[in-house]
Formats: C-alpha cells, sequence, structure tokens
C-alpha cells in the first residue's frame, strides 16, 4: 500500500503541479512528519483515506496504482490557455513536454525554484496542467537553455525529463498497445512517421545503418523557420531533449536502451538538419522506472 501511496502523491503533484504543502494539507501533518513520511515511506491508512476522501476516489484505486488522474483533474482543477503570446505564435510543443521538464527540475532542486521558472517565463499553473495546450518551440528550447546554464544538468537529467513526459495514460496506452518490444530502430521510425501528432517543428527521418546503429534526423519545417532563427530551434539542448525522448520510448516499451553516440547539430544558419547517431544495447535503465 505505501510505495503506491508514495506513487499516488508524485503523480499529482507532477500531474497537477501542486507542491509539498498542498498535499501537508490534505493530510493535516506537520512539515517534519510530512518529510518522514516521506523519507521512510511510512504513510498510514489514514493518510491513505485523507487523500481518498480528498479527491473523491476510491481507496483500492490509490493502492492498487489504477488511479483515473484525467478524472481528478475534470473534478478539481481548470486548465487555462493564459500564456505570453509571443510563445503561441506557431505552436508545435505540447504544454506536456514543458510540465515534465519544470517537474524535473522541481524534483531535481526543489519547489522555489520551480515556481521561479514558471514565473519567469510567465506560465501560469492552470497553463502548465492544460494537456492540450501547445506552445512554440522558442519557450521549450529557452527553458531547457536555461536550467542547463544554471543547473548543472547532465544527460541522464534529460533522460528522467522525457520519462516524466510519457506519464500521461495515452503515452502509457501507446508504449503498451503500439510500441511493446518494438526495436529501437523501429521505435525511432515510429516517432518520425507521427512526428506531427506531438511536434510541428521538424520533418523526421531515420537512416539505418549496421550492427543495430542509425541516425535520427530532423529537418526544420519551413513555416517554423520563417519565425525562428536557426540556433533558436536547434539548440544542443533540444536536441538531447529529442534524443531522451527516444531512449525513454525505448526503456518504457520494454526494449533495453538505446546509446546515442554522436549529436550533429546544424553548422552554419544555412543548415536546416540535425543528426542523432543511436545504436540498441544491451545496457537496461531500470532505476529510472522507479
Amino acid at each position: 500500500m505505501t510505495p503506491n501511496l508514495n506513487r499516488f502523491i508524485r503523480e499529482i503533484k507532477h500531474s497537477f503541479f501542486c507542491d509539498d504543502e498542498y498535499i501537508r494539507n490534505i493530510l493535516a501533518v506537520t512539515k517534519n512528519e510530512y518529510d518522514k513520511k516521506l523519507q521512510q515511506n511510512n504513510f498510514s491508512l489514514k493518510d491513505l483515506i485523507n487523500l481518498s476522501d480528498y479527491f473523491q476516489i476510491n481507496i483500492n484505486d490509490i493502492a492498487n496504482g489504477s488511479v483515473d488522474y484525467k478524472q481528478i483533474k475534470t473534478k478539481f482543477y481548470n486548465p487555462s490557455s493564459a500564456i505570453p503570446t509571443k510563445y503561441v505564435q506557431n505552436a508545435g510543443t505540447y504544454m506536456s513536454n514543458i510540465r515534465a521538464i519544470i517537474n524535473h527540475i522541481r524534483d531535481f532542486t526543489n519547489d522555489k525554484t520551480a515556481q521561479y521558472l514558471i514565473n519567469k517565463y510567465g506560465i501560469s499553473k492552470e497553463a502548465l496542467i492544460n494537456d492540450s495546450l501547445m506552445v512554440n518551440i522558442k519557450l521549450a528550447n529557452s527553458l531547457l537553455a536555461d536550467i542547463s546554464d544554471n543547473y548543472n544538468i547532465s544527460d541522464s537529467n534529460y533522460l528522467s525529463m522525457a520519462m516524466l513526459s510519457y506519464k500521461s495514460q495515452s503515452r502509457n496506452k501507446l508504449i503498451s498497445e503500439t510500441l511493446r518490444n518494438q526495436s529501437g530502430l523501429n521505435i525511432a521510425k515510429h516517432v518520425a512517421k507521427n512526428a506531427l501528432s506531438y511536434d510541428k517543428n521538424f520533418i523526421y527521418t531515420v537512416t539505418p545503418l549496421n550492427y543495430g546503429q542509425f541516425i535520427f534526423s530532423g529537418t526544420i519545417r519551413p513555416e517554423v523557420k520563417d519565425i525562428f532563427h536557426t540556433n533558436e530551434i536547434t539548440n544542443i539542448q533540444a536536441i538531447k531533449f529529442r534524443a531522451a525522448s527516444i531512449q525513454a520510448l525505448s526503456i518504457l516499451s520494454n526494449n533495453g536502451y538505446i546509446e546515442v553516440q554522436n549529436i550533429e547539430t546544424p553548422t552554419s544558419q544555412s543548415s536546416e538538419t540535425f543528426h542523432i547517431y543511436m545504436k540498441n544495447t544491451a545496457k537496461q535503465q531500470t532505476s529510472l522506472l522507479q
């Protein structure tokens, strides 16, 4: 029961951008008591009942890890489309990706840092939890560059952010029904073929090589290039996040691990294509699934 209660709290925080104080108030415990429960994975039956009553969901759904978070959102939260207009023009990136980045920074640092970032970029909490809202690539890339410059993130952090972006129920369905046990090459091909359903910024192609290797390439769409400079669209942080998204899909699809061997960014303003050299390996990043 306790591990799933911990998971439920984490998912509530990630899905609806709630902070620990919000959860503490529901549980009616002090900060020290709450921190101790988190550290020791020691939530009580009373805690479970309090959360169940507050969110009006069945105790067994929490205990079994089968909570319908979309239903909770419908009952308790009012997603908004309020966001600075400069981030809406030529929108091509879903807000769920932005939320994954912000949530990872919150896990990596603290609530205050995450709140500082959403204030800095003018993102309301109501917009952040709006899964159907699309923003332009400049917001995602500026945010990734910001945290790379100021919070010392590594390649493993990009993978963690990508894993978080696949936590929604619709994406879990994609993973379990469509991509289960597919090869890394086939997963990359699926991403390229279905790009318009999640990313309207690039035209993606996949080039198979020998020994499980392949190249995943992205060329800026003409309508995007007409609005943004190439370096605004293809910074190294954004390309690493795209590479990590393919790695995350492979791990969640039970295919092991895809190694990123090299990344080539556009070499000049006239160049519009990046290349990610990838390879299937036997290595499995199981720690990221916890």
